[in-house]
């Protein structure tokens, strides 16, 4: 059951009087957490966004306690794995960040992450149990930062 927030949230403003504003709505599921966002800017309201979220199925832990962090994405491990491997990350900001598992043929196949995290260090854990042995890379993607690893499920 989607839940809508009670109010608009300013969301930008640029020194020209544009200020955009972002509304959103939520489903909290046994699971997971979905949302989807939408934009006003003074009356022109967007259609709703596509579903994103956080799937408690993907384990996100955050570690805050390094003094400085760089954009860096590090080489998963184990590595070859079975059926589960570590991917760890480092963000210098705050940063909206994707991170997607590609196949061979470069087809995505499974979305780590995909929502606003907090500067410092990240580890996710993938599980490749319904996944083909085989070739996989692995891409973060923050808007100001992208780089690829590439990772091997041996079953």
């Amino acid at each position: 059951m989607w839940r809508k927030f009670s109010k608009w949230e300013l969301l930008i403003t640029r020194p020209d009087g544009y200020n955009l504003w972002v509304d959103w709505t939520y489903d909290i599921g046994e699971k997971d957490v979905q949302y989807k966002l939408r934009a006003k800017n003074g009356d022109a309201v967007s259609t709703w966004s596509n579903i994103v979220g956080y799937f408690a199925s993907k384990k996100i832990s955050t570690n805050m306690n390094a003094n400085s962090f760089t954009h860096e994405l590090m080489q998963n491990y184990p590595n070859p794995f079975n059926p589960t491997t570590n991917i760890n990350f480092s963000l210098k900001e705050e940063s909206y960040v994707t991170l997607k598992v590609y196949d061979v043929l470069g087809r995505e196949v499974d979305i780590l992450v995909n929502g606003n995290l907090p500067a410092g260090v990240h580890s996710v854990e993938f599980n490749g149990e319904s996944f083909e042995s085989g070739l996989y890379f692995y891409e973060i993607n923050t808007g100001t930062f992208r780089d690829t690893k590439k990772f091997i499920l041996i079953k």
